[in-house]
């Protein structure tokens, strides 16, 4: 689930740290989430925009999210280039 891959990679738990991919994932729970959840999660997303740069968050929002180990080696590929 997006939420659980937004906070392990902001977090650096059960997954690298990553704050560009914790954005990218946590920018999916919001896409999903509604009501207070929804507004949850948009703090939460905020906190971490707050630790990018504006580069960083374009990259993180340009993602489509398709299976997740497809997602983590396009975000690879797409670092490289």
């Amino acid at each position: 689930m997006p939420r659980f891959q937004g906070m392990a990679h902001d977090l650096g738990r059960g997954a690298p740290q990553d704050y560009v991919l914790a954005y990218a994932w946590t920018n999916q729970a919001v896409a999903r989430a509604q009501g207070q959840l929804r507004r949850d999660w948009v703090r939460i997303r905020h906190s971490i925009a707050s630790k990018l740069s504006l580069k960083e968050m374009t990259d993180a929002q340009r993602f489509d999210f398709g299976v997740p180990d497809d997602f983590v080696r396009s975000v690879q590929e797409f670092r490289r280039a």
